[in-house]
Order: C-alpha cells, then structure tokens, then sequence
C-alpha cells in the first residue's frame, strides 16, 4: 500500500492544481491495480466484486463479511456496475469504474467523481496496509 502512495501524491496534486479529469484518471487505475493485487489468484472473489449489472443483488462474497470489509468493499463493488460504451450506453453521472476506463465523457469526469474515486482507493489502500501489519 505504501507504494501506491505515491500514485495517490500525484492525483491530489494534479487535483490541487485543476486536473480533475486526469486526478479520477490516477485515482480509478490506483484503485483497479490495488483491488487487483489484493485478490492475487482469488479471480472469483475479484470479479465478484468488480462486475455487476444493474439491478445485480449483493455478491455473497460480501455479505457473508464482517461489518468492517463489507464497509470497504461494498462501495468498490457498487462503483464497478458494469458500462457498455461500445454498446451506446451513455456513461452514468456517478462514479463509475467502468465509465472512467471505457467511457471517457465530461458526464462522468468530475469533481464529485474524482472525490469518489479518491475516497475508493484511500479506503482500499488503508485496508490492505491493516491487513498486511496484522498478519
């Protein structure tokens, strides 16, 4: 987690100096290479996790976590519904992994996203270093 310090830096400076669009941009693929790395070999429970549809209920993955996980990985598992750009879906107005990845737009590119992707990764980040130092 350390290390992703420094992609964090980078973002809040970029953040810090107007570059809102190119701070979520650091922030969402911090997040993707954390959340992936977390995971190792577990692609069930990353996937679980990083793809959903609309409408899709809470994977059991999730639910069956002590209150404390679910806190950092049920909002990672709501920003990853799932976005077809390719399909002409519009990008959504809130935060989406997806979007942010495939569907650059200045809908989906915004203060308010950028915060969101920044609080994601921070969560995540701060979870793994526990993690690490606890086991």
């Amino acid at each position: 987690a350390l290390e992703k310090k420094f992609f964090i830096l980078a973002g809040l400076n970029a953040l810090e100096n107007g570059h809102v669009e190119a701070a979520q941009a650091l922030f969402t693929n911090t997040l993707d290479t954390v959340h992936q790395n977390f995971w190792g070999t577990d692609t069930d429970s990353r996937i679980a996790i990083s793809n959903h549809k609309e409408g899709s209920e809470l994977p059991q993955i999730i639910v069956k976590m002590d209150f404390r996980d679910a806190f950092v990985f049920t909002p990672i598992w709501n920003s990853h519904m799932k976005f077809f750009g390719h399909e002409g879906q519009e990008p959504p107005a809130e935060y989406s992994r997806h979007a942010s990845v495939h569907g650059v737009s200045r809908r989906q590119y915004k203060l308010e996203n950028c915060i969101q992707a920044l609080m994601l990764v921070t969560s995540l980040l701060v979870y793994v270093d526990e993690n690490e130092q606890n086991s």
